[in-house]
């Protein structure tokens, strides 16, 4: 449900996302009248969020949420991540990129990526009291990472590409996605009946991958589906157990690969005849 923005409360949570180009006026009047359209329609569960927008400098797009009507998840983050790329795409601008700076030259807002700005501090072309718009000013207050050793491990430019990395979940959210995967209208059967078969089979053995999932396939018959995941010191370990529909989720922020020890779980919940050594389960 879009509101006026200055009907929020102080506390909504926002997201800003900054274009590495001026929007011209006929462009930024598209914008704001397809942000209202989506805004409109923005839900979470099926329950419209409290949400509205607005622009600032011809630059930046700001999405907010009242998180005390309803709170933003998973699936209604990633459908405005869509549509900022859908943006993106139309424009043929970068709006995700977090590694540029926009700082103010006298009334000219302008935009370089960080290693140039540093470039331009070391050569006195802007000092300490240019007005820069800091994206990276809060990275010390969300999650972070440490070595096996628990020393917290550097931010450093590839923390903010999206990909296959940083994206941070809650054992919450990864149960429900995978409680999600038993409904045939979130995944139909013959979907769900590619995904979970074997494809590789470069080599005799157990191990196997179908399609975003890995598995052992056992000659008893039964079948065992995992993902394990990495990114500096974040270990992470999804084991669905389809047959028992039972799901073991193991989260690290610290490195370690005790994390991918969840198998040892599994013969807890069914057939699943895995063999370790008396110092492994002692692990």
């Amino acid at each position: 449900m879009y509101v006026p923005f200055d009907t929020l409360p102080e506390e909504s949570k926002i997201w800003i996302y900054q274009a590495n180009r001026k929007f011209s006026e006929e462009e930024i009047a598209e914008i704001e009248a397809s942000l209202e359209g989506f805004i409109s329609n923005w839900a979470a569960h099926g329950t419209g969020l409290e949400a509205s927008f607005v622009t600032r400098y011809n630059r930046f797009i700001i999405l907010a949420v009242n998180q005390e009507k309803q709170s933003a998840t998973g699936c209604s983050i990633d459908a405005s991540v869509q549509f900022i790329q859908d943006l993106e795409k139309k424009y043929s601008v970068d709006l995700l990129d977090k590694m540029n700076v926009t700082f103010k030259l006298g009334e000219h807002i302008a935009h370089k990526p960080l290693i140039e700005f540093k470039k331009m501090a070391k050569e006195k072309a802007v000092s300490e009291n240019t007005f820069v718009f800091n994206n990276l000013e809060k990275k010390d207050n969300v999650s972070q990472s440490y070595k096996g050793n628990y020393l917290r491990l550097a931010f450093e430019f590839l923390d903010q590409v999206y990909g296959d990395k940083n994206i941070y979940s809650t054992p919450r959210d990864i149960l429900k996605f995978d409680i999600a995967t038993y409904n045939d209208d979130f995944l139909s059967k013959e979907m769900k009946a590619e995904m979970y078969k074997g494809y590789s089979y470069e080599r005799k053995g157990t191990k196997n991958y179908g399609l975003g999932v890995r598995m052992y396939e056992f000659e008893t018959g039964q079948k065992y589906f995992f993902h394990n995941g990495w990114w500096h010191g974040n270990t992470s370990s999804l084991v669905t157990l389809r047959k028992d529909t039972v799901s073991i989720i193991a989260l690290s922020n610290k490195y370690s690969k005790k994390t991918y020890q969840t198998k040892k779980l599994a013969p807890h919940f069914g057939d699943y005849p895995f063999k370790f050594s008396k110092e492994e389960m002692e692990e």
